[in-house]
């Protein structure tokens, strides 16, 4: 994020579901990943943050794909 390696920076397992709206992975990195877009300790983001976070770009085989904000917030109105 913002051109800096958060997580995995010596590599680690992964898995890409494109279904999915989670983003998965060992915890205390999904933890900072999590930190980073300011998301409260139950995960949740104010809305009006996915027009100012970066994109996470995950790097798999030397691919860059890149994970806009409007990809992994998930919008969930009238229950907070």
């Amino acid at each position: 994020m913002n051109r800096e390696v958060i997580a995995c920076s010596e590599g680690c397992a992964a898995l890409v579901d494109t279904g999915s709206s989670n983003i998965q992975g060992p915890g205390r990195l999904i933890d900072n990943i999590q930190r980073i877009i300011g998301a409260t300790p139950r995960y949740y983001v104010s809305c009006s943050a996915v027009n100012i976070l970066p994109s996470i770009i995950f790097t798999i085989n030397g691919v860059n794909y890149p994970v806009p904000p409007r990809a992994y917030i998930l919008k969930v109105r009238g229950q907070y």
